[in-house]
This record gives structure tokens, C-alpha cells and sequence, in this order.
């Protein structure tokens, strides 16, 4: 009789069901709290979960979820490596890609015009802008990808033009109001005395 089977039967079982690092996507935003989760299809007992976060921290823990936050932009490579009281060791690494956070700015040469003068907008977009969208508030077609628009309102009230903007992951978005006047030509009519000439 082989005393060793039972112990040879575990170490196989904890490999046949290796840890998963469970993730709803592989895209975050600087700043996101991230939850980490490791999964087991069938927990062998007391477990220790180690990971390596990619960033140059690493945690650990007997817990097999953990909250993280980064603090830079990058790809980051996540090792877990799970073992169990027995010493057997199994691990998966995954990449995930944390993006800077979206900026999207833009102003108004002139933010008081009157209908039919035309409003010169101005965008500060960063360089990693997939798409980017123009709204002017008035019911028109918003206009795509097109930096520095001229647009010119054809009724006088307030409005507010929007610039949202697309990054790899992180989208962002801004709000300025425009003010439009109807100006309605008056004609004033005056009294010339006409005088005759002598």
C-alpha cells in the first residue's frame, strides 16, 4: 500500500484546478479602486494568496480578494501565486492596462455674440484622444473630430456647448455657456426742419 497516494491525489486535484485572477475587464482608470479576486474551483483548505501587483508592491494575504489602487499609468503584469498548507503551489499572471485620466478642455474667444456672428471654440485636447464630439445645445448635429470648430447659432438664448472626448479607456467631458442676442434693428425717426433758401 503506497501511504503517499493521498498526498500525490491532492497535489493533483490543486492543479487540476488552478487559481483564476477574476476580472470584469483589463482597462482602468488612474485613481479606480480595483478589486481583485482570486478564484478556486475547489478550495483545498487553508490557502495563501500572493500577489504581485506589477508596480513593484506586493501583498500577502489569506484572503482571497484584496482592493487596489494605482498610482501611475501603465500595463502592469499581475502574478498570483496561491499555496496550500501542503506546500502545493500553483500561480497565473494576467496584464492589465491602467490609462491616465481624460482631459478634455476648450474655450471661447467670445462667449456674448449676437446671432449670426460666428463663435470661434478653441480645444486643449491631449494627444491619446480616440474620439472627440462637439454639441452646441441648439438641437443641430453634434460634429465629430474636428479641432477648433467655428459654429455660428441662429436664434439668440443661452446655450451650452459641449465637448466630450474619448481616451483609450478613460472618457471626459466639459460644459461652457454661450450666450446668443437677438438684436432687433430700431429705426428712429426724427423731425428735420427743412428751411427755405432766400
Amino acid at each position: 500500500m503506497n501511504l503517499l497516494h493521498p498526498i500525490d491525489a491532492q497535489f493533483a486535484t490543486l492543479l487540476h484546478n488552478p487559481p483564476d485572477a477574476d476580472l470584469a475587464k483589463d482597462s482602468f482608470c488612474l485613481g479606480d479602486v480595483i478589486k481583485f479576486d482570486a478564484v478556486l474551483s475547489v478550495p483545498q483548505g487553508y490557502l495563501n494568496y500572493f500577489w504581485d501587483m506589477g508596480d513593484g508592491n506586493t501583498l500577502n494575504m489569506t484572503a482571497n480578494s484584496h482592493n487596489y489602487t494605482y498610482t501611475k499609468s501603465g500595463v502592469f503584469t499581475i502574478k498570483l501565486v496561491v499555496t496550500d498548507t501542503l506546500g502545493c503551489v500553483d500561480s497565473i499572471q494576467r496584464n492589465i492596462y491602467v490609462d491616465e485620466k481624460g482631459y478634455a478642455s476648450f474655450s471661447i474667444l467670445d462667449d456674448t455674440l449676437c446671432v449670426g456672428e460666428p463663435l470661434f471654440l478653441r480645444d486643449s485636447l491631449v494627444g491619446l484622444t480616440d474620439h472627440f464630439t462637439w454639441n452646441f445645445g441648439d438641437g443641430s448635429n453634434p460634429i465629430y473630430d474636428i479641432h477648433n470648430p467655428v459654429y455660428t447659432y441662429a436664434d439668440g438664448q443661452t446655450y451650452t456647448v459641449t465637448l466630450t472626448a474619448e481616451y483609450r479607456v478613460c472618457p471626459d467631458r466639459v460644459h461652457r455657456k454661450m450666450y446668443m442676442f437677438m438684436i432687433t434693428p430700431r429705426f428712429i425717426w426724427a423731425r428735420i426742419p427743412v428751411y427755405a433758401q432766400v
